[in-house]
């Protein structure tokens, strides 16, 4: 960091090593960002060195400072958590493990396994998620399974505590070349797009539209089943996230888990372009 801080030049850290280099990790945190795999920062820097110039600085304070104008991103997952705490959404922390590293003590059963392999976009049907797993031998055979099903494409896996049943959700925002500014939320899961019951908005949504766009969902029991109020706020909140940083083109909670008071996500993205 003081390196970056005297020189200008762009460092791209990456840490693999799980608890082992947890501090080196904490400490960049504070005044930057860093990559869990190598491959996220091997495709920036691709991106940068085909093209250096009209540059803008990137989500966050990472200590890659400039991305090309132009370059579309998926962040890094605990880049995407740390932007959500940013503006108090709820989301449950994951550990990461990268390929061939042992699992990390102190963690807590039952829990999810999320495989990162960058082909795959419906994570369940690709057989990419595993839930309730109850012990570490689980684990470890979950890991092998998932090492033998995606090979070299596996980049690593998210583990977390399982979190505990409600109505799952999708909440989401894209940036339409026509429309503009398009908020939704409805059925998530699994279930989003076989359902498709979606409320939408255009614009930047109050707590009075984020409340319109969950009326407009067919299922109306799910009105009754979840804490309205504080789906809402989310929404808003997903809102002042766009708001502080215009260069998102996509974001999604899936599934954000709703219950009769309360929620949380269990998992989301975000992609961004610089423009």
């Amino acid at each position: 960091i003081s390196r970056q801080k005297r020189t200008h030049k762009i460092i791209l850290p990456c840490f693999i090593g799980g608890r082992s280099v947890s501090r080196a990790k904490s400490i960049v945190n504070k005044d930057g960002c860093y990559f869990d795999f190598p491959n996220d920062a091997i495709r920036i820097l691709d991106a940068m060195t085909r093209s250096s110039r009209d540059e803008r600085i990137v989500i966050g304070k990472p200590v890659l400072r400039k991305i090309p104008v132009g370059t579309k991103i998926q962040l890094p997952y605990h880049i995407v958590e740390r932007n959500l705490h940013s503006v108090s959404i709820p989301i449950i922390k994951s550990n990461f493990i990268a390929p061939r590293q042992s699992t990390p003590k102190g963690l807590r059963f039952p829990l999810a396994a999320k495989a990162v392999v960058r082909s795959v976009v419906h994570k369940r049907s690709s057989g990419a998620v595993i839930l309730d797993i109850a012990s570490r031998g689980q684990l470890n055979d979950t890991l092998r399974r998932f090492s033998h099903m995606f090979a070299r494409k596996l980049e690593g896996v998210y583990v977390q505590p399982m979190a505990k049943p409600g109505t799952e959700l999708i909440l989401g925002y894209v940036h339409d070349a026509l429309m503009g500014d398009v908020y939704i939320a409805g059925i998530g899961g699994s279930f989003t797009e076989d359902v498709h019951d979606i409320g939408f908005y255009v614009g930047k949504p109050d707590l009075r539209g984020a409340k319109a766009m969950l009326a407009q969902l067919r299922h109306t029991s799910i009105i009754t089943s979840i804490d309205v109020p504080f789906v809402a706020h989310q929404i808003v909140r997903l809102s002042r996230l766009i708001h502080r940083h215009p260069e998102i083109i996509e974001l999604d909670l899936n599934p954000f888990i709703a219950y009769r008071r309360g929620g949380i996500a269990v998992d989301a993205r975000i992609v961004t372009m610089q423009t």
